[in-house]
């Protein structure tokens, strides 16, 4: 298993690394670039303007906040279609049983939505403390004691899109990539209790909606398992 998932995120490297590499500093220019514009600043840091609520009244906040959780998915695209269609012929050559590539694939997706969620909010800790812009305010906790909520929230919430993704693409990689953003989309408009991606929006957080939005990632790697299993690409 530990072989597999090196080769296979080696693979995965190969497919990716382009659009990992543009997507990523793309975002983290933006956040530089945006944090320039808040120095002097007593009240909005660089984290509202990404996962804040919409409705304060800044009309980029959606677009920001948007744009920063659809990166993942542009990044990823039909990338595991792909790296199945390469590698299936070596993989059964070598007797793998499918349900260890599957439980590979799902590893991927975490390291790559932990990698991305790591990254940016990495960056948005320095130019914080460079630029001397306020600090994180987060679910009754402040400063460093929040970073660590923020990060397992976005994480989980990019995680769950990308099995989404890899879900529906199975099936057609258009809608692989229309449904989850379409959620997205949703999320940002409409403010629905019961949608698992309502949290990702920090003035949103609550105990009760991150679990929501546990619980469905846990559901997700479930289907993502069956659906994989039995609808695997030929």
């Amino acid at each position: 298993m530990k072989r597999l998932f090196w080769n296979q995120l080696l693979y995965l490297w190969q497919i990716i690394r382009f659009r990992f590499i543009c997507w990523l500093s793309l975002i983290c220019f933006s956040i530089i670039f945006l944090s320039t514009q808040l120095i002097g600043s007593s009240h909005t840091s660089i984290f509202n303007l990404f996962f804040a609520d919409t409705s304060q009244g800044a009309s980029f906040n959606f677009i920001l906040w948007l744009v920063y959780f659809l990166i993942p998915l542009l990044i990823m695209l039909n990338s595991f279609k792909l790296l199945w269609q390469t590698t299936v012929m070596h993989l059964r050559g070598l007797q793998i049983p499918p349900k260890n590539f599957t439980v590979v694939t799902m590893l991927l997706m975490g390291v790559i939505a932990f990698v991305y969620a790591f990254v940016t909010l990495l960056v948005m800790l320095l130019v914080t403390a460079l630029f001397k812009l306020p600090s994180l305010s987060f679910f009754h906790l402040a400063d460093w004691q929040a970073i660590p909520l923020l990060f397992i929230n976005n994480f989980l919430g990019i995680y769950l899109t990308l099995l989404l993704q890899g879900t529906i693409g199975k099936f057609n990689s258009a809608l692989g990539l229309i449904i989850p953003a379409s959620l997205l989309i949703m999320t940002s408009l409409l403010k629905w209790q019961l949608n698992p991606l309502n949290c990702l929006i920090i003035i949103r957080f609550n105990f009760p909606g991150f679990l929501l939005l546990l619980l469905a990632t846990l559901i997700m790697v479930i289907v993502y398992g069956i659906i994989d299993h039995f609808f695997s690409v030929e």
